[in-house]
């Protein structure tokens, strides 16, 4: 049986995809902010299923010529590009798409094929030394599923949705994106287990990412179940995160939870959450320069914060030193990340009530609500946090801050508590948030890849 064409060359091609600018680590400052506007909808939006695939393909022989490089002066290098040309063979398709994750959407609406006699060809437009999945939608329906999908044996199908994947490409990088306008990422806590929700909850961030697209992902605190890492080599890093996101290829700022201080959840071995600071220098992906710190992307800035150490009252400094960079930053969107939250439905319930123990000091989370109340209310546009393993809106803003819980990266547990929220589930899920301008969206998304409700404020 005839194998069918594939192959890939370096052309030149002028960049249309939207890959993002790198995030700017520990950038200063903030404002207070107007008054946030909201609209609300419940799409349910799912990544194309998998179906069964043909496995003939072919190799082709023709290669074009190398264009001039560009040099750093002329683009950056993270917006480098260069086209790679995509070619198979199919007597039988009234039309095929090539579909992967070289641009955002790609999976769901691909690039367009152009026949010549059985052979159909496109290009792709990427970036040198990426890994790109792809495979070939045969006659594309106009809801984005496909008749049948392709792949070819020039490149290995990898799962778990058995897609090619070119592991590193090789070109020579001749077109240049435009800088990025958007900022999106995934924010999700209490990840650190490695057990079989860890696992689930990653496939899904991985395949909204591929479809949606990703420039970092944010990790909520405890990291590292049940005690931290004793060490910078702990195998517990390899376990807990590098092996369960190791197909997503973006930072992870990650800030620090009561578990990632020791203490099996007390939070009282002092010194211990160094261990997870040091790793950054272990790992490519792993963002922890300090155990608060600040980092900037496009018009958003970020204020990682260390709720263990507001709790047992070791945050003199971080208040000082957060209160003056969000009233410094110029930033148009704000968003402070922690682990514990202000408040909350789940068993640990709000900042000052901790688990219903209001007279037990360094446990009651008074000194949270102040830090909360003092320096954040009023002066970020929104606080992710996690704690408890579940997800919810909070109705009520404190100064016009809004408060998002997202802790279900690897176990659930129940809610019950008497806040009002627009929106609640403790579901395995998270966050995914896109700010855009005046718009700032966030969807709770389930690890189906559906949307189960979403939300926008708007300044």
């Amino acid at each position: 049986m005839r194998r069918p064409l594939y192959a890939f060359v370096a052309v030149a091609l002028t960049c249309g995809c939207g890959t993002r600018s790198k995030s700017q680590d520990e950038v200063g400052g903030a404002k207070p902010t107007d008054s946030a506007s909201s609209r609300e909808n419940e799409p349910a939006a799912k990544s194309p299923p998998s179906l069964p695939l043909p496995s003939s393909s072919e190799l082709p022989t023709e290669t074009s010529a190398q264009p001039a490089p560009l040099s750093a002066a002329e683009c950056p290098a993270e917006r480098q590009r260069c086209s790679v040309d995509f070619t198979v063979s199919d007597t039988t398709a009234s039309s095929v798409e090539l579909r992967g994750d070289f641009a955002q959407g790609a999976w769901s609406k691909g690039i367009p094929m152009t026949k010549d006699g059985t052979t159909w060809r496109a290009a792709a437009s990427v970036r040198p030394g990426a890994t790109v999945n792809y495979k070939y939608c045969v006659d594309p329906r106009s809801n984005g599923a496909c008749a049948s999908w392709k792949t070819d044996a020039f490149h290995a199908v990898v799962p778990p949705d058995q897609n090619n994947q070119i592991a590193r490409v090789t070109c020579v990088p001749n077109a240049c994106d435009a800088p990025a306008t958007t900022v999106r990422f995934i924010a999700v806590g209490d990840t650190g287990k490695g057990n079989a929700g860890q696992y689930e909850v990653a496939r899904a961030m991985d395949a909204k990412c591929r479809v949606s697209g990703c420039d970092f992902v944010v990790l909520l605190g405890d990291n590292i179940y049940e005690s931290g890492a004793s060490s910078v080599t702990d195998p517990l890093f390899q376990d807990r995160f590098e092996k369960p996101y190791a197909a997503i290829p973006v930072p992870f700022y990650a800030i620090l939870g009561n578990h990632d201080y020791g203490g099996n959840g007390a939070g009282n071995e002092f010194g211990k959450e160094q261990n997870e600071v040091a790793y950054s220098a272990q790992s490519s992906k792993w963002k922890m320069p300090a155990p608060y710190y600040r980092f900037k992307n496009l018009d958003a800035e970020f204020f990682a914060l260390d709720t263990n150490a507001q709790l047992y009252g070791n945050d003199a400094q971080q208040r000082t030193d957060v209160k003056a960079w969000l009233s410094g930053s110029t930033a148009k969107w704000k968003v402070a990340l922690a682990h514990h939250p202000y408040r909350s439905n789940g068993p640990h319930g709000n900042a000052g009530n901790y688990d219903g123990n209001p007279n037990v000091p360094n446990f009651n989370g008074a000194t949270v609500k102040s830090f909360a109340e003092e320096v954040v209310c009023g002066h970020a546009d929104l606080y992710l946090s996690g704690h408890d393993h579940s997800r919810q809106w909070l109705s009520e803003p404190c100064g016009g801050t809004e408060f998002v819980v997202s802790g279900t990266g690897s176990s659930p547990t129940r809610l019950g508590g008497t806040n009002t929220t627009r929106f609640q589930s403790a579901a395995l899920g998270f966050v995914y948030i896109v700010i855009d301008g005046k718009n700032l969206t966030a969807e709770m998304v389930e690890t189906d890849g559906s949307t189960s409700f979403s939300r926008t404020l708007t300044k």
